[in-house]
Parts: C-alpha cells; sequence; structure tokens
C-alpha cells in the first residue's frame, strides 16, 4: 500500500498518467500454467475463472449451506464439504470434473482462492441475513419487489454508513449474478457479461454490514422461484432499476478513491444498457402511442404538471422523443389515483438523473415503480421468456471432517 501512495506521488509530480490502483481486494488472476491449459483443452476460461462464475452464482441464489452445495453440484462441478466435528461447515473447496492434474485427479480451488469474498466464513455471513423465510408471493409481486428494492439502492448508498453501503453492492452484484439464471435467453449474454465485470466493484475493504441488506438479498432470491415476468415492461423496469444502482454504486466508489471498482462498474452500466435497451424498445412504442393518442386538453395538462415539478428540467424533457411516453404515464398514474407532481417530484430527488441520456425514459420507469404501474403497458411477452430457476436438490457427492 506505502509503494502504491508512493508511484502515485511520482506520477503526479512528473506528470505521468496515473493508473488506477486496487485496494488489494481483487480476486486472484489465473496462473499462466492455469492460462496455457485452459488453451491446451480450447476452453475460452481458466477453471478458476469458470468456478468462480459457478459459485458467485451459487450464493445468489441459496437460502442455506446445503442448497448452496446442492446448486454447484447442479452445474456439474464437484464439491468437497470440510466439516467441524460438531458437524457444522468448516470449508468447502471445488473442482471442474473434466479439470484432473497429472495423477488424474480433480484440481481443487478452495472458495478464498477463488474470491475473497467466496470463503465459506464470508458466504456464511450473507446466508446468516438471508433467514427470513421468503414469502409465498405471485411472480408479478416477487418482481415489483425486487425492482423497488433495487431502485432504493441509491438512497441507501448516498445516505447510509459505509458499512451499509458496502452491504447493498455486495447485493447489487448478487442481483447481477442472479438475473442470468431466469432473464430472457437474447438478454443472457449482455447480462452475464455485466455481473463478470461487477465482481470487481463488489468488494473493498470496507466490511459489509450483511444484515442492512436483508431485504433486497431476500427480493433477489423470490424472483429466482418465480417465472420471469411476461410483461416486458415488468423487465425493463428491473433492468432501468439495475442500471441507476450501478451507476450509484461507481459514483459511491470513485467518492472514496477506490478506482478499479469505479472503473468496473463504469464497464458494467456499458452492458446493462445494452441489454435495456433491448427490452425496453417495445414497451416504449406502446407508451409512446398513447402518449400521441392523449387528447389535447389531457396533454396540456400533463405539459402544466410538468413545469410545475421540475420547472428547471421541464424543456429539456418535453423536447426528448421520450416524452409522450412520461405523458402517457402521467395520465394513467392520475387516473389510478395519484398526484402526478408529487410522484414526479419525488423521482427526481436522486442523484443518477444527471448522468441520464433520457431524463423522459428514466422518469417514465421510476414512475412505474413508484406508482406499481406496470400491468397492461404491455401487450406481448419479451422474445423467449425463462421458467421460474429451480435449486436442484442433489446430494452431496463428497463429505469429509
Amino acid at each position: 500500500m506505502r509503494a502504491d501512495k508512493e508511484l502515485v506521488a511520482i506520477e503526479k509530480e512528473y506528470g505521468l498518467r496515473q493508473v488506477p490502483r486496487g485496494d488489494h481486494t481483487a480476486a486472484k488472476r489465473p496462473t499462466r500454467a492455469e492460462q496455457e491449459k485452459a488453451r491446451r483443452t480450447g476452453n475460452a476460461r481458466t477453471s478458476r475463472e469458470h468456478l468462480r462464475t459457478i459459485v458467485r452464482t451459487a450464493v445468489s441464489a441459496a437460502t442455506t449451506a446445503a442448497e448452496l452445495f446442492q446448486i454447484i453440484e447442479g452445474t456439474g462441478a464437484l464439491v468437497d464439504v470440510q466439516y467441524f466435528p460438531s458437524g457444522d461447515v468448516r470449508g468447502y473447496k471445488v473442482a471442474l470434473s473434466h479439470d484432473t492434474n497429472a495423477q488424474g485427479e480433480p484440481v481443487w480451488f478452495s472458495g478464498s482462492t477463488l474470491a475473497p469474498d467466496l470463503s465459506y466464513p464470508k458466504i456464511a455471513e450473507r446466508l446468516t441475513a438471508t433467514e427470513t423465510k421468503l414469502t409465498e408471493q405471485t411472480g408479478t409481486t416477487a418482481w415489483r419487489r425486487f425492482a423497488v428494492a433495487v431502485d432504493q439502492t441509491p438512497d441507501h448508498l448516498a445516505h447510509d454508513e459505509d458499512e451499509a453501503g458496502q452491504a447493498h453492492i455486495t447485493v447489487l452484484a448478487e442481483a447481477l449474478d442472479a438475473l442470468p439464471l431466469v432473464a430472457p435467453v437474447g438478454l443472457r449474454p449482455q447480462l452475464v457479461q455485466a455481473a463478470t465485470v461487477f465482481e470487481r466493484a463488489a468488494r473493498s475493504r470496507i466490511p459489509a454490514q450483511h444484515q442492512q441488506a436483508q431485504a433486497t438479498r431476500c427480493a433477489v432470491k423470490a424472483v429466482l422461484r418465480e417465472p420471469a415476468p411476461q410483461d416486458g415492461a415488468l423487465l425493463t423496469i428491473v433492468l432501468d432499476a439495475l442500471l441507476l444502482a450501478v451507476i450509484a454504486a461507481q459514483h459511491w466508489h470513485r467518492t472514496r478513491q477506490h478506482h478499479q471498482q469505479a472503473e468496473a462498474a463504469r464497464q458494467t452500466v456499458t452492458h446493462l444498457r445494452t441489454a435495456y435497451r433491448a427490452t425496453a424498445t417495445e414497451p416504449l412504442t406502446t407508451l409512446r402511442q398513447r402518449g400521441g393518442r392523449l387528447n389535447e386538453t389531457l396533454r396540456r395538462r400533463q405539459e402544466n404538471t410538468l413545469r410545475r415539478a421540475l420547472p428547471e428540467l421541464a424543456e429539456q424533457i418535453l423536447a426528448e422523443p421520450g416524452w409522450p411516453s412520461l405523458a402517457a404515464t402521467l395520465a394513467r398514474a392520475e387516473a389510478v389515483g395519484h398526484k402526478p407532481t408529487a410522484l414526479l417530484t419525488q423521482a427526481t430527488v436522486r442523484k443518477e438523473t444527471d448522468t441520464a441520456t433520457s431524463l423522459s425514459e428514466v422518469l417514465t420507469w421510476r414512475l412505474h415503480r413508484l406508482a406499481d404501474l406496470t400491468a397492461g403497458t404491455t401487450s406481448s411477452a419479451p422474445a423467449s421468456p425463462s421458467a421460474a430457476y429451480r435449486p436442484i436438490n442433489t446430494r452431496l457427492q463428497r463429505r469429509t471432517r
């Protein structure tokens, strides 16, 4: 750490390019031998990287240690669990069945060698924070709870103590790890990329108080037990909430001089925007058409509402292509009993609107979350919807004490 500080001083003194430096919380990189082995066997990723993804995804889905190991086994990976004499789990290691050493034995990796937050004690802290039983709910309700919980992440990062903020970033990473399991097939490549890149942003030297993020973590696990939303608007709302939460995480890391984490969050935004655009086209088109069909009186009322609530931003929003969608959303919110002016004011409190490429779109989906307007926004489902993720119940392959 001292050497890093000296290098920073030299870079500043001589006007050199300042290289982002880490805080020694990054996952261990694959060794040269591991990389060469992956090339020889025709694998795009090393066993270490593949297993890291498997375990991180399992952590996002599991509610108990037994379920964690069952999910890992369900992917085809090998699991060796070590126990204390009391019967409590002491630790674990994992391997890929096809990855063997010269003696034909599996090449094992302990959780801590995959990533600092994947040691069993670190995982157990998060599992303990989700002991509350997941409430049985309909698919739409579970996904809406997920969207609302993620939508609150920027507020937590802006106002909570650092330890609570780190907990919310950790669970945000879990949400990104979980989403590819239930998302439509066409979205999965970008979502997997987003989760992989954000892994670096999930950790810092600030200890996480995981109990502070319990509600969001339970919401993540609940959606894995329900089918993906058939409503294209609801999936768009979820992605929009995740996008804004990652932007907030980028700001949180940047203000604390977590350079590598901030850069990872910035790259994650790119992947999430691509996924968002793929899902947003149809519901935005539907809303834009509805906005275009508003009569003159109703349209002027929404314009006046916008000018009263957001006088400094009104002209910018009215000039955006997304204004008709927002106008339709305001009209619908008013029709079901909400006060549009109050909703707009509440929706623009956060800093993320400063970085939005389209304020009207951000406000459209935020109003949907605040007022629960998802029902009836679209008339058709996104392509290739996914069934609910179901953890696989298998026996542990190996148990040692």
